[in-house]
């Protein structure tokens, strides 16, 4: 692990706020972050104050990060009974890294604009979405009204 690299990438996320995301370490462990951010505008969740989670492995940056949200969001990329987000570039096979977790974090805000259907973590979701737009829609706005 870097902790050198894990430092720098924390202050440059701290100080530029990318999409108003804002990360803490609520602990002495660097390795655990939380991240804070108001859903997108142009998504089904906007409105809704977000709150994840992510685990950099011991091999990071060799390795990639596991983000999860720790506020319920029904979602095609998102496990939901653990929070777990799914993320093509951050699966351990396509992850390089050069990615950071800035990337990582744009990529799950971006995610909740356009799914992304071809790494759908939850198949009942996403058969949902595919079969009966509208239910996923409204389940979608159903679960961001709670945290607002």
């Amino acid at each position: 692990m870097s902790k050198k690299r894990i430092l720098k990438e924390f202050q440059t996320i701290q100080a530029s706020k990318p999409h108003g995301i804002e990360v803490s370490m609520p602990s002495d462990n660097i390795c655990i972050w939380e991240a804070k951010f108001a859903a997108p505008e142009q998504s089904l969740y906007k409105g809704a104050n977000l709150k994840t989670q992510v685990v950099l492995p011991e091999e990071y940056p060799l390795s990639p990060p596991t983000i999860r949200f720790l506020t319920p969001v029904y979602h095609v990329n998102i496990d939901q009974s653990s929070g777990q987000v799914c993320l093509g570039f951050v699966s351990a096979d396509k992850w390089n890294p050069t990615n950071g977790i800035e990337d990582v974090l744009r990529a799950v805000f971006s995610l909740l604009i356009t799914p992304q259907v071809e790494t759908a973590q939850d198949q009942q979701i996403l058969g949902i979405f595919q079969d009966s737009k509208r239910i996923y829609e409204r389940r979608a706005r159903d679960s961001a009204r709670k945290f607002r």
